[in-house]
């Protein structure tokens, strides 16, 4: 289901993800898109051109190095990163801790985070594309982060 420009458009400013791959791609697409439409753009999207033209590079890289990892973990793998980190919690942080400790603590609140998304995220998708794909397949991106 192949869609114009500017519908895409439209569904990207209309359209949020929860998510942080839902985001990674939809912050891609958008910036893809005003920088082909780069004549509708604002003075300060035009004079950030060459940061913009950046941003779209780390964005790609970001998303290929996330798909590339999301493709070869599975729920399992994740639900067991999951328990480690819970294990880890419980073990090391039941009682007072340092603030040193509190950054450690938090980081690992913040993996059984994301490893929850990962799960919800791979029980809808299992394998990711390229991302350039969700922008001529909505009916993929959307199902992604919806």
């Amino acid at each position: 289901m192949a869609l114009d420009a500017d519908k895409i458009y439209d569904l990207l400013l209309k359209k949020e993800s929860d998510t942080y791959i839902g985001g990674i791609i939809l912050d891609y697409l958008s910036l893809k898109q005003k920088l082909k439409n780069i004549d509708k753009q604002s003075w300060y999207f035009k004079n950030g051109l060459q940061a913009n033209r950046k941003k779209l590079i780390s964005l790609r890289k970001s998303y290929k190095k996330l798909r590339e990892d999301y493709n070869k973990v599975t729920i399992n793998d994740l639900k067991q990163n999951i328990v480690d980190a819970e294990k880890l919690i419980k073990d090391r942080y039941s009682k007072r801790i340092n603030s040193i400790e509190m950054y450690h603590y938090r980081y690992l609140l913040s993996e059984i985070s994301f490893n929850e998304e990962l799960i919800y995220t791979k029980k809808k998708v299992e394998i990711l594309q390229p991302i350039d794909y969700y922008e001529t397949h909505t009916d993929e991106l959307i199902k992604l982060i919806d």
